[in-house]
């Protein structure tokens, strides 16, 4: 990425004109993290213990409902729990973000709670669950 490019997105943050976007892949940027970083390390947590038909194994979304549909809800839920459950910390961009003062929100759509723990810190935030 072009020092520039850097330079404009640090600028729009700062200035509170871009809404940070987070899926998994922050979790791959460089942080050493035991918490699934991708939809198919995810799939593999999942289906480790659990048994799917072959074909599905690598797939999150036929995986989970495969699991929802006949071994129950709450067998996906306690999977979930054991796949995102350790001591991971925050990473860098997670802590940069936190410390932003002007930044309105932040989009995360990951099952980890990195953005939070990050933000523990600040008293002006809240947590809204979709």
């Amino acid at each position: 990425m072009h020092t520039t490019t850097i330079e404009a997105i640090h600028d729009a943050l700062m200035d509170g004109l871009a809404v940070p976007y987070l899926g998994p892949g922050v979790l791959s940027s460089g942080a050493d993290s035991a918490l699934p970083a991708s939809h198919e390390a995810l799939a593999a947590k999942l289906t480790e213990k659990i048994s799917v038909p072959h074909k599905i194994r690598k797939n999150l979304t036929a995986a989970a409902q495969f699991i929802e549909n006949f071994k129950h809800r709450k067998t996906v839920s306690r999977a979930m729990v054991e796949a995102f459950r350790g001591g991971a910390a925050a990473t860098e961009l997670h802590r940069y973000l936190a410390a932003l003062p002007t930044l309105p929100l932040v989009v995360h759509a990951w099952y980890d709670d990195l953005p939070q723990r990050a933000m523990a810190a600040r008293s002006n935030w809240a947590w809204c669950k979709a």
